[in-house]
Order: structure tokens, then C-alpha cells, then sequence
């Protein structure tokens, strides 16, 4: 397949995936969260939480499911359909298969920095947004709680995890490299173990239809394959094979 017809494929699914995003959440955004609110609003004020806080969230979230129409699966689809299409996007500004890693140490450095602050942000920004959809009874605990014990410790681990990455732009690293041929799956087994771990989280997420991640997971990937191909020993030079 040349370069031509994969610039053209990935355009074609670009503006699909863009167009059936945008349609999708527009539909969602016109149906109600909930088949009967009133009754649904009446049954959650009804649960009692004196007894067992523990037996009233139960009720409370088979209620919920119970009461819930598609609005929300909808709009997440749709947002990760929309996503997967800004990363077409960028795979298109990038090169395509012939993309390649970043021309400089510090834009790497950059890379990596913000695949850790989207990801951390987009962690909170799920929370927040399953908080504002209702997905919480009343008497739960305050959002405070979950942010610092869960989403600021994510966040120092991915800092550290990221600067410890850092360590493979050595004084040998060559930057401005192929990332989609099998010498970069072969450079480093570590970084193409962690590389194989983010897509399936990657896919995970889009299973899921967990759309923050779906940017955050794809610049992983890209900073990833972006230290394993900086790896590859380019004496004698040969072909590079390609991945796709």
C-alpha cells in the first residue's frame, strides 16, 4: 500500500470517526438522562441510610442502573469515536507509517511530561464528570477524599515514572527516528513490553468507552515507540522494515 492511498485511508476514517462522533453526541444530547426522573428522583429520596450506609448504596445503584437510558453510553462512545479521530489526525500530521519521533531530546521530554499531566488530569476529569452524571449517592464521601488518596498520588507516580524514562535519552540516543518498523520492537524489550501494555490499555479504555483516556493513552504509546526507536543501533545501515 503506498503512501498516498494510506494518507487518503486514514482521512477517510478521520473524518468518518469525526462525523459519526459529533452525530452521536448531538443525539445523546437530546435524550433524557433517566426514563422516569420523577419516579427515580422519589425512589432515591425514599432509601434509607440510617440502618446500613452499605445496604442503601446498594439500593441506590440498582436503582440507578435500573432507571438509566443510554444518553450516557451514547455520549461516551461517541466522544471516544470523536477522539480516535483527532488521534487519526495527528498520525496524518505525523507522517503516517512513516511517522517518526520527535526531532529533539527536549520535545520528547516535553512528550512525555504531558502524557503524564493528561493522563492525571483526565483521571480526575472522569471522576468529576461521573460526579456531576449522578453516580454518587448523597451520603458518599466528599470528592475531596478520592483526590487525595487516589488522583494525587497517580499523578507523583506518574512524574517519577515518566523522569525514570528519561534515563533511555542517554548521550547515544538518536532522535528524529522511524517508530513504526520491527527494529523499534526490538531495541529495548522493556520499553516494548510497557509499549504492548499501554495499547492494551489503550483498547481498554475504548472498549470501555472512557474517551479522556483515549488521547492521553495514545501519547504513551507514541512517547514509548519515540525512546525505543532513539535505541536502535543504526551501524550497519539497513532498510527499515516496516510494522504496518
Amino acid at each position: 500500500m503506498s503512501d498516498q492511498t494510506d494518507r487518503k485511508f486514514l482521512l477517510v476514517m478521520m473524518f468518518f470517526l469525526l462525523g459519526l462522533g459529533g452525530v452521536g453526541f448531538f443525539y445523546a444530547s437530546k435524550l433524557p438522562a433517566y426514563k422516569d426522573e420523577a419516579f427515580y428522583q422519589n425512589q432515591y429520596m425514599s432509601i434509607a441510610v440510617e440502618s446500613s450506609i452499605k445496604d442503601a448504596s446498594k439500593k441506590f445503584h440498582e436503582l440507578r442502573d435500573s432507571q438509566l437510558t443510554n444518553k450516557y453510553k451514547i455520549q461516551d462512545y461517541s466522544l471516544t469515536a470523536f477522539s480516535i479521530g483527532l488521534v487519526l489526525l495527528g498520525v496524518i500530521f505525523l507522517g503516517g507509517r512513516q511517522a517518526t519521533a520527535f526531532s529533539s531530546k527536549k520535545k520528547i521530554v516535553f512528550l512525555g511530561i504531558i502524557s503524564a499531566l493528561m493522563t492525571s488530569s483526565a483521571s480526575c476529569s472522569l471522576l468529576l464528570l461521573d460526579f456531576n452524571r449522578g453516580e454518587f449517592p448523597w451520603w458518599a464521601d466528599s470528592l475531596s477524599i478520592p483526590v487525595i488518596t487516589q488522583e494525587i498520588p497517580f499523578f507523583l507516580f506518574l512524574m517519577i515514572w515518566v523522569f525514570v524514562h528519561f534515563l533511555f535519552l542517554r548521550p547515544k540516543f538518536e532522535c528524529g527516528k522511524p517508530i513504526f518498523c520491527l527494529e523499534v520492537l526490538k531495541s529495548n524489550y522493556w520499553i516494548t513490553f510497557i509499549t504492548l501494555i499501554s495499547v492494551l490499555f489503550l483498547l481498554d479504555s475504548i472498549v470501555r468507552g472512557r474517551f479522556m483516556m483515549v488521547m492521553p493513552g495514545c501519547l504513551w504509546v507514541y512517547f514509548y515507540l519515540s525512546l525505543a526507536s532513539g535505541r536502535i543501533n543504526t551501524s550497519p545501515k539497513r532498510e527499515h522494515q516496516p510494522i504496518i
